[in-house]
């Protein structure tokens, strides 16, 4: 599938999983601009993934707002996302 495909889908999910996977979603439509990760490489996804990580636990460290905490979270479960993604093709 490619990483631009839209689908949608009726089904009944928890509500922090919903509201998190709506966060995710608003998250990579902001990051649009940059092109997809369907040509990225694992090792690549991999990498950015232990950033994104990092980033999340500084932004705990240093008492960043919930609202930036809550991204960075975003950022971290998206590339875990691009990830399955890439074991799933």
């Amino acid at each position: 599938m490619e990483d631009n495909c839209r689908i949608t889908i009726q089904v009944e999910l928890r509500k922090p999983l919903a509201e998190f996977a709506y966060s995710m979603e608003q998250v990579l439509k902001e990051n649009d601009y940059k092109g997809g990760w369907s040509e990225l490489s694992y090792p690549h996804l991999l990498a950015r993934l232990d950033r994104e990580r990092d980033e999340l636990l500084l932004a705990i460290h240093d008492g960043l707002t919930t609202e930036e905490i809550k991204k960075e979270c975003c950022d971290v479960a998206n590339f875990a996302m691009m990830i399955f993604d890439w074991f799933n093709r």
